[in-house]
Formats: C-alpha cells, structure tokens, sequence
C-alpha cells in the first residue's frame, strides 16, 4: 500500500512538533512544585535520590545492551 498523503510543510510540522510539549515533564504538577520552590525538604531529597539512581543505572543499562 503506497501512502499519497503529502508531507508536512515546514510550517505544518513546526505546529504538529511544538504541540508535542505539552506532555514534557515539565508540566507535570510535581516538575511545576519544585520550580516555584513548594516542595517538602523530604519531596525534594526523594527527587534526588530517585534522579541520582536513574542516572548510575544509564551506564550499567549500556554496558549490557553493548556486552549482548
């Protein structure tokens, strides 16, 4: 089956693309709290923990995607 739709002008493709950001994480309520400085000293302790571990876990995820 041959696809007969036109491409996308630049203008077109620009909208469609920036009409994707309202789903980035830094709308999410909780990205919104820590940028307006609301969030509970423990709140924020558990963001760092929980972003320091993702990011040790890139390598290690790496390493065994490139070992296979």
């Amino acid at each position: 089956m041959t696809d007969t739709r036109a491409p996308w002008s630049p203008e077109a493709f620009e909208e469609r693309l920036r009409g994707k950001s309202i789903s980035y994480h830094i709308h999410h309520p909780f990205h919104v709290m820590m940028g307006r400085g609301e969030l509970t000293p423990t709140q924020l302790r558990g963001w760092v923990a929980n972003r320091f571990y993702y990011q040790i876990s890139i390598p290690i995820k790496d390493a065994a995607i490139l070992s296979n």
